[in-house]
């Protein structure tokens, strides 16, 4: 999120750095099978496990990838009787040491909560009641040492961890899992208020929908913005299918639904490296926003329920999961979006072809230096073959006709010309 402390009315432009995250990981760690629980296959492989709470038995079942690479998964064990609990809503939490035992968190309908330990035999021994407000006193602590599948992936918020070693040619992911996050837009709600979503509506192969936590799922209407209140009793996953119950009735299009899945098969992905992009917002939290003097506010803008994409939010949405630097934030002076500084070049430069989008020119006299960040092939355009959009990254600015290089490309040319349409540079620096 970029922080907003000068937003005005006009719609404005970011230009900045983007890297498109996907992750790198740490060396292989062993896993455990000494307890209760196998952790890893007869091959080393890690097992991942799934805790599914409906009707009144919570089963849980193991799943790896077998020599092939191939994920399959089976039913571990069943639970239906809790060590004298009962009246429960909830199981969850599922978690595994390193030593193969095996806890989750009960849940009464009342609220109470418990902590269990779910045995081999299906049998469960109930630890201890745990404290849900006030002072924890007279409590014992324990620490659980919880087993995560190798290699373990490891970040603060992100999908990314440094290799503890340098001198790494590949890394081997079979085995390992990742928790992820996915949002599906324009699902529908049938007659009875019953949403059904499959995997295949998240895109997303060789994984299996979380158990339901409410910091995992939610539903929002995009009509209004508001958001569903959903808990256990609405929630059902069955085949890797989630159905979710008492929402509003004959809903289309309408659901923006937050999942969380186990991704199986992980597969070594490259971090790709942006080196320039813009967004533009053109969105307003007035409904008065819009187009034309008698109707509107005419501040060219269009209205959005939705924090993080307006000009008078405090925080702005980049859309892209990492940013290194933000260059330059422009505001409009007119209801129009803001265009850049543009340099104008002889044709033998060719610098539609040969000039390298995120590069830097220095000017010989000026001494200006500035990023190129548009061509007549990018959105936005520069408006020419000829001509290259710039942002300034120092004080100083070109001088027509004089002599510029190119960092990278090795370009060395005259410029024929700065900002020629009358379309160029209208913007205002924030």
């Amino acid at each position: 999120m970029f922080s907003n402390s000068f937003i005005k009315n006009f719609s404005w432009m970011l230009l900045f750095s983007i890297v498109f995250s996907l992750f790198s990981v740490l060396p292989e760690e062993p896993v455990y099978a000494a307890g209760e629980f196998d952790c890893n296959d007869s091959d080393g492989r890690g097992y991942a496990f799934q805790s599914t709470w409906s009707s009144g038995t919570l089963t849980i079942t193991r799943g790896s990838n077998n020599s092939s690479n191939v994920w399959s998964t089976s039913t571990l064990q069943t639970y239906s009787s809790f060590d004298g609990l009962g009246d429960i809503s909830e199981i969850n939490s599922l978690s595994i040491t390193k030593e193969g035992h095996m806890f989750a968190f009960l849940k009464q309908n009342d609220n109470d909560a418990y902590l269990i330990k779910l045995n081999s035999d299906g049998s469960v021994d109930n630890l201890g009641a745990l404290p849900t407000t006030g002072d924890v006193a007279g409590v014992t602590t324990a620490t659980f040492d919880v087993f995560a599948m190798a290699p373990n992936i490891r970040s603060n918020g992100g999908l990314f961890a440094p290799l503890g070693n340098s001198n790494v040619s590949s890394i081997d992911l079979t085995g390992s899992t990742l928790t992820i996050s996915e949002q599906i837009t324009d699902e529908d709600t049938d007659s009875n208020g019953q949403l059904s979503i499959d995997l295949a509506a998240t895109g997303i192969t060789s994984a299996a929908y979380e158990t339901f936590d409410q910091e995992r799922y939610s539903v929002t209407y995009k009509d209004s913005g508001a958001q569903a209140s959903i808990d256990s009793s609405q929630f059902n996953i069955t085949n890797n299918t989630v159905t979710i119950n008492g929402l509003r009735t004959g809903q289309t299009d309408n659901l923006v639904v937050d999942t969380t899945l186990v991704k199986y098969g992980i597969q070594s992905k490259i971090k790709q490296y942006n080196r320039s992009a813009s967004i533009v917002i053109s969105r307003s939290k007035y409904k008065q926003s819009g187009v034309g003097v008698n109707t509107s506010l005419d501040d060219g803008l269009s209205h959005s329920i939705y924090y993080g994409v307006r000009v008078q939010d405090e925080e702005i949405s980049l859309n892209v999961p990492d940013a290194v630097r933000v260059l330059a934030v422009y505001e409009s002076i007119n209801g129009s979006q803001p265009t850049f500084d543009t340099l104008s070049f002889n044709a033998t430069a060719n610098v539609a072809t040969n000039a390298i989008i995120g590069e830097n020119i220095v000017g010989q006299s000026s001494h200006a230096i500035a990023r190129v960040v548009t061509n007549n092939a990018s959105s936005p355009s520069s408006g020419g073959s000829n001509k290259l959009g710039i942002v300034y990254l120092n004080d100083k600015v070109f001088t027509n006709l004089e002599t510029v290089v190119f960092k990278e490309s090795n370009i060395t040319t005259n410029l024929d010309g700065i900002n020629t349409s009358d379309t160029d540079a209208r913007y205002q620096n924030i």
